[in-house]
């Protein structure tokens, strides 16, 4: 399958590949992905889409942990 994301207001997300593989495309770069790699997506990204079979579970800072 294929999702596409797009950045609200988070500056970033931790993402986990749990299982399968498949891609990610950022900023028009495709990058490969499969289970057991972990990756941060930061600010610089506003959107991005991820293809394949691929079982993954992301994490944001709420927004308590966003206060100085």
């Amino acid at each position: 399958g294929t999702a596409t994301f797009k950045r609200v207001q988070s500056p970033c997300a931790l993402v986990a590949v749990l299982d399968d593989q498949g891609s990610i495309t950022v900023g028009g770069k495709v990058y490969p992905l499969k289970k057991g790699q972990h990756f941060i997506i930061t600010a610089l990204a506003d959107q991005w889409t991820i293809k394949g079979d691929m079982m993954i579970i992301a994490s944001e800072p709420g927004p308590d942990s966003l206060k100085a």
